[in-house]
């Protein structure tokens, strides 16, 4: 080749550094193959710190976000697989869209505005499910109205459901249950505890 830089060995040793006049390291090779943009110790094949722009498309198998700094995608984001291990992710105004039979792990929880999926396990369906100990909850005009707990029950209008299926009636004005239509009701439970049939 026109140029070869080889380095002491294959480990996290630096095999080649770019640096300016104020001696901060612009970028940095190290032993092991590792790229580093921003950082002296890249720690995958090509890593970057600070802002940066990929023009055009960018093609990943897939993406994974192993620091709490902030990655933003103004154009939006198509990948076969994101891994987010800590911090969670969060889709302010778009939509998170899964076009493929992958599983897409979300370790640090999801915030979606919009959450769409065409196929996210094998079976084409789409599965939604919270780790350890932690509960499951869904919100609607910023507050939560269902929730599933840690052994599986669930509660509409309460968050410590203590039975399989929960329902707080509190601060409602229709009934707590009902089997019909609005003009055909067939059985119903009303906030105050009467049943009618």
């Amino acid at each position: 080749s026109k140029l070869s830089v080889w380095g002491a060995g294959t480990g996290t040793g630096q095999a080649f550094s770019v640096i300016n006049n104020a001696s901060s390291t612009l970028l940095q090779i190290l032993d092991n193959g590792n790229v580093g943009i921003g950082t002296t110790s890249p720690y995958t094949k090509l890593s970057v710190e600070g802002a940066s722009a990929l023009g055009n498309s960018a093609t990943a198998g897939y993406f994974i976000g192993t620091t709490t700094a902030t990655s933003t995608f103004a154009g939006g984001l198509l990948t076969n697989d994101i891994r987010v291990s800590s911090g969670g992710l969060t889709i302010a105004g778009g939509s998170l869209v899964s076009t493929v039979s992958a599983t897409n792990t979300f370790t640090g929880g999801i915030i979606a505005s919009n959450l769409q999926a065409s196929s996210l396990t094998s079976s084409g369906a789409l599965s939604l499910f919270s780790t350890g100990s932690n509960y499951l909850q869904f919100s609607t005009n910023g507050s939560e109205r269902m929730r599933i707990d840690s052994s599986g029950n669930v509660g509409i209008g309460t968050t410590t459901p203590w039975a399989q299926l929960s329902i707080n009636p509190n601060g409602i004005t229709g009934p707590s249950f009902a089997i019909g239509s609005s003009t055909a009701t067939n059985f119903v439970v009303t906030n105050g505890g009467n049943v009618g049939i």
